[in-house]
């Protein structure tokens, strides 16, 4: 919860929406709403958080991928003979299916996040479809505050996991990651930030 608070805080105003700054305006709101979500972290990630070196490829590898209809931040192995790994981190707030439906347009190749295609094209594949975290499906009164978190959680773990192209680059966001990642052993892919304004626009809902 800390960490997700200090992206919200952190992040420069120009790079985020005003509607985060109106849903979460302490971090008491933004803690009760982490508890009436009912989140679930994956087994050994906080200690992955915490470690001052990456994470390797098989721990990626074993997080649990039991999505049923569950909301889901999830992240994607992509695999190419002789190369090294990428991975890409997305959320599946579906009304209906949740995280089920998002894995369900990877596995018929629709809908795909623009990097995550590129890898495609370029002969890489998805070796494995794991959850990092995941709650019940909120109810509708809650459905627009719960998707909102799932966003700014989905930027959090991307930042400390360092979910990006670039290894030089900050791309303007706080330094949360525990870790260089000019000397890790994964390539990242990019994600889209759900906390700026180019990809979150009030009105818009942004593909996980």
């Amino acid at each position: 919860m800390w960490l997700t608070w200090s992206c919200l805080t952190l992040t420069p105003a120009n790079l985020k929406i005003p509607v985060f700054a109106m849903i979460y305006s302490t971090e008491d709101v933004l803690e009760q709403l982490m508890s009436d979500s009912l989140l679930v972290f994956a087994p050994g990630l906080l200690d992955v958080l915490q470690a001052t070196t990456p994470p390797s490829v098989a721990y990626f590898m074993s997080l649990p991928t039991d999505i049923k209809k569950h909301w889901a931040i999830y992240l994607l192995v992509l695999e190419k003979p002789s190369c090294r790994h990428k991975i890409y981190i997305g959320s599946g707030t579906d009304r209906d299916r949740g995280g089920a439906k998002r894995f369900w347009q990877y596995d018929t190749k629709r809908s795909l996040p623009r990097y995550v295609e590129r890898a495609l094209n370029d002969g890489y594949t998805i070796v494995h479809k794991g959850l990092l975290c995941w709650s019940p499906n909120p109810t509708t009164a809650k459905r627009f505050a719960v998707r909102a978190l799932f966003l700014a959680i989905e930027a959090t773990l991307s930042i400390v996991l360092w979910a990006m192209v670039s290894r030089t680059k900050d791309y303007g966001m706080p330094h949360l990651c525990p870790w260089s990642p000019r000397n890790h052993g994964v390539r990242w892919l990019l994600l889209s930030f759900r906390l700026g304004r180019r990809n979150c626009r009030r009105g818009r809902r942004p593909k996980s």
